[in-house]
């Protein structure tokens, strides 16, 4: 999974990596505006991958064998190249010919989950668990200069409402909870110093009555981030034939999602970092003035968007059972946000 999330990275460096201008400040607020917008509704989607076995309904646990499975889920999903628009625009960025699919399929996002399913009592029913977890520093570890951050983790409960039998296959209903959270940074790619703002303030003991400051970002660093909670309901059908178990399936989430970008270092005042009490003094000066003073108390650009509302997808795929062992291929495809996904699954399932 390492070589994933390594992959994308590189990718996000190659779309990322030369800038051929130096945007504004308020340029660069709506480029970062811009991305959060866009991602935003999108990231339910993202938040979907595992827990989608072949089978709708495992099978209730005290049988013999009992009905219970584990394994893990590998798979991508896209998020919309739009998303990254404002930002290329921004920065006179040129894609590579290499990477021109990403304009049409969106910028690829991994993700991966340990995940155990289990049969329940009683009634005709299953419960589902999975985690996937990537520490933010990570790859810094390794050296690479640039950092990710990944979190994924859910629950659903799936209800049979029509037994497989004969040529009729299973269908189940299911609901569940899924919360995702990731983020990327990478620096060195402003190439050095990013200018703020230059402004005056007042000095009555200069010859011109005032002082031109040069307010500046060090050499930042690039980030994205993003977070979604939601509320996941699906409907399931499948079918086993012999070593082979097609299925398709709905599904829909609700719930609240936020993603962000921005520039993140120290700041610079004339070059040199800036005190607290220089803030003081030009914030005083700008107050005995009788003029409001600029922001001082950012150190870097930060942009974020929020959304609430719904995300419909579908999904499917076949699996290979062999004894215990079963193999999955799903692919997803998420009507809201014109996004793709495919995942793969091996589990030991009783």
């Amino acid at each position: 999974m390492k070589r994933i999330i390594i992959a994308l990275l590189l990718t996000i460096v190659l779309v990322t990596g030369v800038f051929a201008q130096s945007p504004t400040y308020d340029e660069m607020v709506t480029a970062f505006s811009g991305f959060a917008d866009a991602i935003a509704p999108v990231l339910p989607f993202n938040a979907s991958v595992g827990l989608n076995w072949s089978d709708a309904f495992i099978g209730k646990l005290f049988r013999i064998p009992p009905h219970l499975g584990v394994g893990v889920t590998v798979g991508v999903t896209t998020i919309p190249f739009k998303s990254m628009e404002t930002v290329i625009d921004t920065f006179n960025i040129t894609i590579p010919p290499e990477l021109s699919f990403l304009q049409k399929y969106g910028l690829p996002l991994p993700a991966y989950t340990a995940e155990a399913r289990i049969g329940g009592i009683l009634l005709p029913f299953d419960i589902g668990l999975k985690l996937g977890i990537l520490p933010e520093e990570l790859l810094k570890q390794q050296g690479l200069p640039f950092s990710a951050e990944y979190l994924l983790f859910g629950a659903d409960v799936r209800l049979s409402i029509l037994k497989e039998r004969f040529l009729i296959p299973g269908i189940s209903i299911g609901a569940g909870l899924n919360y995702l959270q990731g983020g990327v940074g990478l620096t060195g790619l402003m190439g050095g110093d990013i200018t703020l703002t230059q402004f005056d303030v007042p000095d009555a003991t200069a010859p011109d009555g005032f002082v031109t400051h040069t307010l500046s970002l060090s050499d930042p660093s690039l980030k994205f981030n993003w977070n979604t909670t939601v509320f996941d309901f699906k409907v399931q059908v499948s079918k086993s034939l012999l070593i082979l178990t097609p299925y398709a399936g709905l599904g829909a989430s609700i719930g609240g999602s936020k993603a962000g970008g921005g520039l993140f270092t120290e700041l610079l005042l004339d070059g040199s970092p800036i005190t607290d009490q220089q803030i003081q003094e030009i914030n005083d000066a700008f107050a005995a003035a009788g003029e409001t003073p600029p922001d001082l108390s950012t150190t870097g650009i930060q942009v974020s968007s929020e959304v609430q509302g719904w995300s419909v997808r579908a999904f499917g795929g076949v699996s290979l059972n062999l004894l215990i062992l079963r193999i999955d291929l799903t692919g997803m495809y998420n009507f809201t946000g014109n996004s793709y996904g495919v995942t793969g699954n091996v589990r030991i399932q009783l």
